[in-house]
């Protein structure tokens, strides 16, 4: 008799590690944004960080909402801010 021990890690979705994105990276909650990026869908809402933006770098957000469970939910206007 032969046994074949198949051996699967658990995921849960929730535990999701944050990653890099921008550019041709698409953006989740928790990302950190290291390329010049559009929204193309509202984010969230996130559990903690919606996004952590890089110097230099510009985030679009073409009218889409970034949503939190925090205190603040920003709409971002696809506006460059010469300051940051």
């Amino acid at each position: 008799m032969l046994l074949v021990l198949l051996v699967v890690p658990a995921v849960r979705p929730s535990a999701a590690v944050a990653g890099e994105c921008g550019g041709a990276r698409a953006c989740r909650c928790g990302d950190v944004l290291i390329a010049n990026y559009t929204l193309t869908a509202d984010l969230g809402p996130c559990e903690k960080d919606g996004l952590r933006v890089r110097r230099s770098v510009v985030l679009d957000g073409a009218g889409h909402m970034i949503r939190g469970r925090g205190t603040c939910a920003s709409r971002l206007q696809g506006e460059r801010n010469a300051d940051s």
